[in-house]
């Protein structure tokens, strides 16, 4: 089953219920010095990372679209804890996955999100 998720700065989609809870778990997994950039808000897994350089704006192979990023983050984040399209004010794109674990991945400020890659 292919589920759906938006790649984004997390501070752009979350619902406001979900964003403490975010912030509160990737500091603590970012501690880590393994972590993956899995983790659980909410009841469902998301994948975020921090990027390279922090906050800016990066480009990714999909055509003509790059990502703004204000809190440092970059993420997959399920609909289900996403505002509605017409309250997120920035940037993202909706993508759908069967396996988030094999599917998203960071390393050297690269994001790997299905077949989507943002450098870092």
């Amino acid at each position: 089953m292919r589920n759906k998720y938006l790649i984004s700065d997390p501070c752009y989609v979350f619902k406001d219920e979900y964003w403490d809870e975010y912030v509160s778990k990737i500091l603590t997994a970012e501690k880590d010095k393994d972590f993956k950039g899995l983790i659980d808000v909410g009841g469902h897994a998301l994948f975020a990372h921090y990027t390279q350089y922090g906050d800016g704006y990066y480009s990714s192979s999909l055509p003509g679209r790059s990502f703004g990023v204000d809190s440092g983050t970059l993420g997959c984040i399920p609909v289900e804890l996403c505002k509605p399209a017409e309250d997120i004010r920035g940037e993202y794109y909706e993508i759908e996955l069967e396996d988030l674990k094999s599917s998203c991945s960071y390393g050297d400020g690269l994001f790997t999100i299905g077949s989507v890659t943002i450098e870092t």
